[in-house]
């Protein structure tokens, strides 16, 4: 009985959490770039699957980027689809050409089963935003 009520909590939090995340990338989303300003963004993989980890693990990746426009490419926000999963990025501009990376923490505690946590790269190119995905299994220990 216990286990279906922490199932139960833990599916009301994810989904609180997850809908949270989509109405403020939404939001994002429709801010309107100057287009005299906008350049492009090239990842060299959008989608990374961590395989199975322990629960409680953290996983690390770092997503690698180019600026591939002739303007200076602005991060202005990264932000993912849940709290377990903390990107960080250098809020400095990227000069055209030049690479970058935004490397992301996934916290697994308390998160067994199959994961997908969507991070959302807010930047001055057109699309303004633009997905990256972080997917696998967390067993139990």
């Amino acid at each position: 009985m216990k286990k279906v009520a922490m199932l139960l909590i833990a599916v009301v939090l994810m989904t609180g959490c997850k809908q949270t995340s989509k109405n403020q990338a939404s939001d994002m989303g429709n801010q309107a770039v100057d287009p005299a300003q906008q350049t492009s963004i090239s990842f060299t993989e959008d989608h990374h699957d961590f395989g199975k980890v322990t629960d409680g693990e953290i996983v690390s990746y770092s997503y690698k980027f180019k600026n591939t426009g002739d303007k200076p490419l602005i991060i202005s926000d990264v932000h993912a689809s849940c709290g377990c999963t903390t990107p960080n990025w250098a809020r400095d501009p990227i000069a055209p050409g030049q690479e970058g990376e935004i490397d992301v923490k996934f916290n697994s505690e308390g998160r067994v089963g199959m994961q997908e946590k969507l991070i959302t790269v807010t930047a001055n190119t057109n699309p303004v935003q633009t997905e990256l995905h972080l997917f696998g299994e967390v067993v139990a220990k």
